[in-house]
């Protein structure tokens, strides 16, 4: 694929991650709260855990989440979150098709969190997908790149659209080295600019727009201001190696309705 290609279909799989606020108005009908990218075609949606934790800040929000398994919980009927896919652009305006999660599914020991959505008519074939990277072709040095929605919808008023940005650096660190196998690998810190609002966003090689990691947030220094023009990323690869993904597949099978 080409550049174009790529940027596009990034573009399609990344999700702004919203929770719709107690009294909405049409100019402000949502609040982004992060970023997110979907992997597979059914619906499974990744973000950080820190984001997904946002919406379990108070024991109401706690108490619209029933656990159905290790590390997999369903939202009840209460919709607190949701996740935006760009639907593109005709005239002047810009169209979103939101999709609510049917269950949460968390990764141990990184700020992972999954995400089974719905079913959406505007994707009768399947959602948009990003490729994941293979581990061995990660290095240091390397042209890194992410997608998402910076400062959330902070910059609605001033840029006039809620579409998805992208921002370019370089892989600084393979931590906690360069050449540890896979299943000791632990993230990646990275000279790229974000903000809040990217957590949970994609991490990609823009030359073939395949995946490696989650946008995490970056290092503090001693004061605990942000140091700007670092960025740090969970690896991706932990969601799909604890099984976490195909619980949620699983589930969400056994709880379809049964053709006759």
């Amino acid at each position: 694929m080409n550049l174009r290609d790529i940027s596009d279909s990034i573009k399609k799989a990344t999700v702004a991650v919203i929770q719709r606020p107690v009294n909405p108005t049409p100019q402000r009908p949502f609040k982004i709260i992060g970023s997110g990218f979907c992997v597979h075609p059914d619906g499974i949606v990744l973000t950080a855990n820190h984001v997904f934790q946002s919406f379990l800040k108070d024991q109401h929000h706690k108490s619209v989440l029933q656990r159905v398994g290790e590390g997999v919980h369903v939202p009840t009927p209460i919709s607190v979150f949701s996740v935006l896919f760009y639907g593109g652009a005709e005239g002047s305006k810009v169209f979103m098709h939101e999709v609510g999660p049917a269950e949460v599914g968390i990764v141990n020991d990184f700020d992972i969190a999954i995400f089974k959505i719905h079913k959406h008519g505007a994707f009768p074939i399947g959602f948009p997908t990003v490729d994941i990277a293979e581990y061995a072709d990660l290095h240091e040095m390397m042209e890194v790149a992410t997608c998402g929605y910076p400062f959330g919808d902070f910059l609605w008023n001033q840029v006039g659209s809620v579409t998805s940005s992208f921002t370019k650096g370089t892989m600084s660190a393979i931590l906690p080295a360069q050449g540890i196998a896979r299943e000791h690998l632990t993230g990646f810190q990275l000279n790229l600019l974000s903000a809040p609002g990217n957590s949970g966003g994609p991490i990609f090689c823009p030359a073939t727009g395949k995946v490696f990691g989650v946008l995490q947030g970056g290092p503090v220094d001693p004061k605990g201001n942000p140091i700007l023009g670092l960025t740090t990323a969970e690896p991706v690869f932990p969601a799909f190696d604890q099984g976490v993904i195909e619980k949620l597949l699983s589930h969400a099978t056994q709880s379809s309705p049964q053709k006759r």
